[in-house]
């Protein structure tokens, strides 16, 4: 029997097939994306588990895991069109975001679209954020100390120019932490190796940070 019901943004009278209860919807008045009764949005999931998933934007850019309630919420707010690419965690298989959600089949990327990156990013782990700050603070003095032995041997101490690539990459890389989640043990190492620059701050925050990129908390994000 066809579900009748009416938009929860504009009361636009709506009817849908009934095997689109739980799934989503979009209305054809003010394009509102909701979730039609009569099932849940993750009935294939198996009771009592929850489904995890990874989202590869238009720009390849790479978000996750997140939960499919999370993956919902995107829908809704325009953040995911039919150009997205989606993995269950457990697959191999990335799936086109149409198969996963039919509302965004023909939808043609048309319509406002803004990267998951602009959803308020959940709070890193605590000794993430740790090694995220460390990193970033790490590139500017390791900035600062390149400039410093530049002047100092009138530009005659050649290995100033690792302090400035230190420095570049260190910053950038604690930058992205909260989309990037390969593990930067080589910005860690490389700080150590700033030891050439007579940089000892950042040979005490490269070996801080591989104590805690070794933490089980590290590992679990990093992974």
């Amino acid at each position: 029997m066809p579900i009748e019901l009416s938009c929860p943004s504009c009361g636009q009278s709506l009817r849908l097939a009934d095997n689109q209860a739980g799934m989503q919807a979009r209305c054809p008045q003010c394009q509102h994306v909701f979730v039609a009764p009569g099932g849940t949005a993750s009935a294939a999931s198996p009771a009592g588990t929850t489904e995890h998933w990874r989202v590869r934007t238009p720009t390849n850019e790479t978000y996750g895991p997140v939960t499919r309630p999370e993956l919902n919420t995107w829908v809704a707010e325009g953040r995911l069109n039919d150009r997205c690419q989606l993995l269950r965690e457990g697959s191999d298989r990335w799936q086109p975001a149409a198969e996963v959600f039919p509302v965004l089949q023909n939808a043609g990327g048309a319509g406002p679209y803004s990267s998951p990156a602009s959803v308020a990013a959940a709070p890193l782990p605590g000794k993430v954020q740790a090694v995220r700050v460390m990193m970033i603070v790490g590139g500017a003095i390791a900035l600062l100390t390149a400039v410093s032995v530049m002047i100092a041997s009138a530009c005659l101490w050649l290995v100033y120019i690792y302090g400035f690539i230190l420095g570049i990459m260190a910053i950038v890389r604690g930058s992205n932490m909260t989309t990037d989640r390969r593990r930067p043990t080589a910005i860690a190492v490389m700080q150590i190796v700033n030891i050439i620059n007579c940089d000892i701050v950042n040979v005490v925050l490269g070996i801080i940070e591989l104590v805690f990129l070794n933490d089980p908390e590290c590992r679990e994000y990093f992974k």
